[in-house]
């Protein structure tokens, strides 16, 4: 049987593309007459073929046709039924018979051969392509038998694939030669299996021809894709190469999606990495290295183009002797430029670009500084760097190591030149320069000449910042210019900008000297300044003594100055000498008394010494002292005001008038003499200054006795006076204490105003009095009279004398208060005074607060007796406000609710009045009424607390008086005012008050009956219905309580009623009667209370009206039961904001006023009882202090 006879043999699947060349999906076998002719026996041959199962001969899958369409001879054509399997095993019987021969007829073991057919699938996993062979990694799908694969690569041609490389393999990868010569390089791919259709080579060998299998379809995915036609940038800073490419622009080529970059080292591939399509970022390792080149191939679903292949600039230049050229506005560098390539150069602040990047050419690099951008002379830490590149510049290496610039010129810090103490021939110059701002590193040395005439007399170089030089004093000629340069050179040999500075080495020549107050001044001659000098004239005065310098001046550059002798070492022998040193810049030039005449001089130093400053403790004139100096005929004493007394042949000196507090005033004392016929004035004793300071008082407390206070200290205060004097400048007391307070007694006069004053004594001697304490403070005072003669009772006192005693009222006295406008119109009540009894209200004439309101000062206000309530002053007081509300004449509108109220709280904070009276004029309690047991205002500030008690009914039979109401829970309600319509209300909760203002509130008004029956009320938001909102209320007291065992009542007679007025004279008139006044009351049995708020040691409290000062002590178990250690802590503060008592703010008094229970002592009114001074009501806002200080 001949084996040769098959040239070509593969299957197309149905399933896939077509191949190139393939017009029809099946099995297809082309014959090679050549190698195998056909048989001569058979007459007009047809080449047949016959598809079966491997592994069962007898089950044929199909036969190919023996004549018609699609024979030949040499080409036979099977499209089976089914696509065939990949995992089945497949043979083809190959056979010629005569033309139109039946299938049946033919004789198939006769076959001249048969090869085997796959339908085994191989993938391509990547490929790459190195621009003559294609390299493919391969994936096998399941096979039915062994098979290896062909891969085949195709050239786009015109719209045709056109086969331009075939290679087969058994394993994992293969490599296609590519011959695509005339074809264009638009590339792809396509694998199928492969198996021998013969074993010719024996057993193993995997030869020709071969059967193939499907071939994986040409799509985009098998492309290989636009290679890298060149390198747009490859920079390489030693640790990272960043890189982009521009594609090559083949049409037909499909675009790449990444890329794969390998690194070779010397032609062997060292790494590779995976990039971007057009660009990537690589991390290499590879500084310094030789033979270091990159390949780029772009990559398409794991087909990599032809790579495209550079040299990698590993190195970097070495920079040296970076320079900055002040006047070419030049900075230059040198470099090395290797063989080929280019040089970049930058200049850097930091990791800052300044400029660049610029091209070395002929081994230097040349940065303009002089730019809009920059300014390179006097910035710290710049360099230049450099790096190797392409000559093209697309290729670049590591940048070099900063080669610093020095651009800052060195600062020479001192030149001090004198003669040198080792001899007294020669110069000896000490200087000491900053040490560039630039890293230590980067300075090698600096180096120092001082130049004649620009010739060099001596120079030094070195690594510090500090050198002297030495040279014969012969050697310079004052007659010539002399100047000192200093510069710095770089690390890399650069040289810093020079500093040239001008010399002297002649002094400047003294004119007069003489010692003043507190310094030796002199003047002088300057000496000749060379004319290019640009730096300042410095001169200081100098003071030797044995050639050491013992004090300086201060710096000045006009020819006179001072040394003060304070800055002066005088030695013990009192002989020194006084010379001026000249600076030009930081070039000082010091003189000695070997220097030229003139240069020099002895002053006189001898001062007097001060003694303490006493002073008159009335007069506050001081008297200073001192003591003898030897020589002296007269002295001469110098204040710092500038005022002198001379010819004083006395020690000591009286001031014409005392000095004022605080003043500040030196003075100094110098003796006078003459000596050799110069009259010579001796230095200033120290400055001294006379004792001025003050100790203000900060505060004074006095209870009539006994005298606390305490000032502010004086720092340098060794002790204080203290003491205290009446306006008639008798002294009541003095002492002496130490620390910053004293506490004494003092048995003062009536009528005397007292005042205390502290004095500090200093080290100086005795200081000023300080401001003054006033003992007594404007307050709140309560009686000391028995509650037999007078009930106890309050007032507001502003100087002792005003003040009652234990037996008499206090003395009369008007009461003046400022009212702003009361009605709603201005001149609301006229220009006719309004009076009623002691009140009365008029015009003030000022437009801020428009009336005053004068309380008479006659018997009815302050006479005080037994009882409670004086009735005539309540009745003046009632008619006072009805008659302000509406005025007797004038036909004006009066005054509104809000004026009303503001006229009662003025008059409660300033009306004197007993314990008693100031619940009814604070908060309108009285017990004498028609209604009920008595009644109360409720007014802005209080708060009604309100408990209605539950009701317990249980049902069935149960012991007498189970049923009946228990305790509830109390609900307070804050009284507020508040604004609705434009006039002024009364509220029950600001919330409420609010909604009802704006009409966004509908209550019902509660139903009634006849008489004073009528519904009680649930809640706050019952008391806004439309005939109970006024700006008047009044809460009045059932005479009895109904007993908690009962059923309750209905009756406003028998429950606390609230009732409401539109105007203060109709309050007046109320009752509880619902048809005659707008009442309300809470339903059930509910018990209503007044409160107020106070503050106890800063903590809000609410407590109820008619509660004590002794009530609150109580609760904190601090009830005083007489005069106790309590009361020097013990402060209550109260609010008189509405008694206005001038006409601005600064002449009214404090709104606040302390409530003085400690006058005297504690007050007692009668013995057993505790009727005493704690018995004072407290009012809203009372301030309560348990542990307070001062005042």
């Amino acid at each position: 049987m001949a084996t040769s006879v098959i040239q070509n043999l593969y299957y197309a699947s149905p399933y896939s593309q077509l191949p190139p060349g393939v017009g029809t999906a099946g099995i297809t076998l082309q014959t090679d007459p050549s190698q195998s002719p056909t048989p001569a026996n058979v007459r007009d041959p047809v080449l047949v073929i016959r598809l079966r199962m491997a592994a069962n001969p007898q089950e044929v899958i199909a036969v190919s046709p023996t004549s018609g369409a699609g024979t030949s001879v040499k080409t036979a054509f099977i499209q089976p039924k089914f696509p065939l399997s990949a995992t089945d095993s497949y043979m083809l019987d190959v056979i010629w018979v005569r033309n139109g021969t039946p299938e049946p007829s033919i004789d198939w073991n006769a076959a001249i051969t048969s090869a085997p057919v796959t339908a085994a699938e191989v993938s391509i996993l990547s490929a790459s392509f190195d621009g003559t062979n294609v390299t493919a990694v391969l994936g096998y799908g399941p096979s039915g038998m062994g098979v290896g694969a062909q891969v085949n690569v195709y050239s786009l041609s015109f719209g045709t694939y056109v086969n331009v490389g075939s290679m087969q393999t058994q394993g994992n990868t293969v490599t296609v030669p590519v011959n695509s010569t005339g074809f264009p390089a638009v590339f792809f791919l396509s694998a199928q299996a492969a198996i021998p259709t013969a074993n010719t080579g024996g057993a193993g060998s995997f030869s020709g021809p071969f059967s193939l299998g499907p071939a994986t379809p040409i799509t985009a995915a098998c492309g290989i894709p636009q290679a890298a036609k060149t390198i747009s940038a490859a920079a390489y800073n030693g640790n990272t190469l960043t890189l982009s490419w521009a594609l090559d622009a083949i049409t037909g080529c499909v675009d790449p999606d990444s890329s794969r970059i390998q690194v070779l080292a010397n032609g062997k591939v060292i790494a590779h990495y995976t990039g971007g399509p057009l660009s990537a970022i690589v991390p290499l390792e590879a500084y310094g290295q030789n033979g270091i080149t990159i390949a780029v191939s772009t990559v398409s679903n794991n087909i990599g183009s032809k790579p495209l292949t550079f040299s990698l600039i590993t190195t970097s230049p070495e920079i040296t002797n970076v320079v900055a050229n002040k006047s070419s506005g030049k900075v230059t560098a040198s470099v090395t430029i290797p063989t080929g390539l280019a040089v970049q150069g930058y200049l850097m602040d930091g990791d800052n670009v300044l400029a660049g990047p610029v091209t070395a050419n002929g081994n230097v690099l040349i940065f303009d500084y002089a730019t809009a951008k920059y300014n390179v002379e006097g910035m710290v830490g710049l360099s230049v760097r450099g790096n190797i590149a392409s000559a093209d510049g697309t290729i670049t290496g590591p940048r070099s190591k900063p080669a610093v610039l020095l651009a800052t010129t060195p600062s020479l810090k001192l030149a001090n030149i004198r003669t040198d103490p080792a001899s007294a021939t020669k110069w000896r110059i000490d200087l000491t320069w900053d040490r560039l701002p630039d890293a230590a590193e980067n300075v090698a040395a600096y180096t120092v000449s001082l130049l004649q005439d620009n010739v060099t007399v001596a120079t030094q170089t070195l690594n510090a910042v500090a050198t002297t030089l030495s040279l014969d004093k012969t050697a310079i000629d004052t007659g010539k210019t002399q100047t000192i340069q200093l510069s710095a050179t770089g690390a890399t040999g650069g040289a810093s900008p020079t500093q040239t500075l001008y010399a002297l080495f002649a002094a400047p020549v003294l004119a007069s000297l003489a010692t003043t107050q507190n310094q030796v001044a002199a003047t002088w001659k300057a000496p000749q300044i060379p004319a290019g000098n640009t730096m300042p004239v410095i001169y200081r005065l100098t003071a030797i003594a044995g050639g050491t310098v013992i004090g300086r001046g201060g710096e000045t550059t006009a020819t006179s100055a001072a040394i003060p002798l304070a800055d002066i070492a005088v030695p013990d022998t009192g002989s020194m000498s006084v010379m001026v040193s000249v600076a030009l810049g930081p070039v000082v030039l010091q003189p000695d008394t070997g220097m030229a005449g003139g240069t020099s001089a002895t002053p006189i130093l001898k001062a007097p010494a001060i003694k303490q400053v006493s002073a008159d403790p009335l007069t506050n004139i001081s008297t200073i002292n001192w003591a003898a100096v030897d020589t002296a005929s007269t002295y001469t004493v110098v204040f710092t005001d500038g005022t002198s007394h001379k010819d004083i042949g006395t020690t000591s000196y009286l001031l014409p008038q005392a000095l004022a507090t605080g003043a500040q005033m030196g003075y100094t004392v110098q003796a006078n003499g003459t000596a050799n016929g110069v009259a010579l004035t001796g230095p200033p004793s120290v400055l001294t200054y006379i004792p001025t300071s003050v100790a203000d008082i900060a505060w004074v407390r006095y209870n009539g006795s006994d005298v606390s206070l305490e000032w502010t200290g004086v720092p340098d205060a060794l002790s204080y006076n203290v003491f205290v004097y009446d306006e008639l400048n008798s002294k009541a007391y003095t002492g002496a204490v130490s620390q910053t307070s004293a506490s004494f007694t003092i048995t003062s006069e009536p009528g005397r105003v007292y005042t205390a004053y502290v004095q500090p004594v200093t080290i100086d001697g005795t200081a000023l009095r300080g401001a003054r304490g006033t003992l007594f403070s404007t307050g709140v005072y309560v009686s000391q009279q028995p509650s037999a003669t007078a009930y106890p009772y309050a007032y507001i006192a502003q100087a002792m004398h005003a003040l009652g005693s234990a037996t008499a009222n206090p003395p009369a006295q008007v009461i003046t208060l400022y009212l702003p406008e009361l009605g709603s119109t201005a001149g609301a009540l006229g220009t006719t005074a309004i009076s009623s009894g002691p009140f009365k209200i008029e015009p003030s004439g000022v437009a801020a607060l428009p009336y005053k309101l004068t309380i008479a000062g006659d018997a009815s206000v302050w006479t005080f007796n037994t009882i409670a309530i004086r009735p005539q002053l309540g009745q003046a007081y009632v008619t006072f406000l009805k008659d302000i509300e509406k005025p007797p004449v004038g036909g004006v509108p009066g005054a509104t609710a809000y004026g009303i109220a503001l006229v009662q709280s003025a008059i409660a904070c300033a009306l004197p009045q007993t314990f008693a009276e100031q619940l009814y004029y604070n908060f309108g309690f009285s017990t004498t009424t028609n209604t009920g047991a008595g009644y109360i205002d409720l007014r802005p500030g209080m708060v009604l607390r309100v408990t209605a008690s539950d009701y317990v009914n249980i049902p069935g039979s149960v012991p007498t008086w189970i049923n009946g109401y228990g305790p509830g829970a109390p609900l307070d309600f804050e009284i507020g005012s508040y604004n609705a319509g434009g006039n002024w209300r009364t509220g029950f909760d600001a919330f409420l008050s609010t909604l009802s203002s704006l009409g966004a509130l509908n209550v019902s008004v509660p139903a009634l009956s006849t008489g004073y029956t009528q519904a009680g009320l649930a809640g706050a938001v019952d008391l806004y219905y439309s005939q109970f909102i006024q700006p008047f209320y009044r809460l009045y007291f059932p005479s009895a309580i109904n007993p908690a065992w009962g059923q309750g009542t209905n009756s406003t007679q028998s429950n606390f009623t609230l009732v409401a007025a539109a105007k203060y004279a109709d309050l007046q008139n109320t009752n509880v009667n619902p048809s005659v006044t707008p009442t309300a009351y809470f339903r059930g049995r509910t018990i209503v209370q007044v409160m107020i708020k106070v503050m106890v040691n800063g903590m809000e409290r609410l407590v109820p009206v008619g509660a004590t000062v002794g009530n609150l002590l109580e609760q904190l178990n601090m009830l005083p039961a007489a005069t106790s250690g309590l009361s020097k802590n013990l402060r209550i503060y109260r609010s008189v904001t509405a008694a206005i008592t001038g006409p601005t703010a600064s002449a009214s008094m404090t709104p606040l006023l302390e409530l003085r229970v400690d006058w005297n002592g504690l007050s007692t009114y009668a013995m057993g009882n505790g009727l005493n001074a704690m018995s004072a009501p407290l009012l809203p806002g009372d301030q309560v202090f348990t542990d307070k200080t001062g005042v």
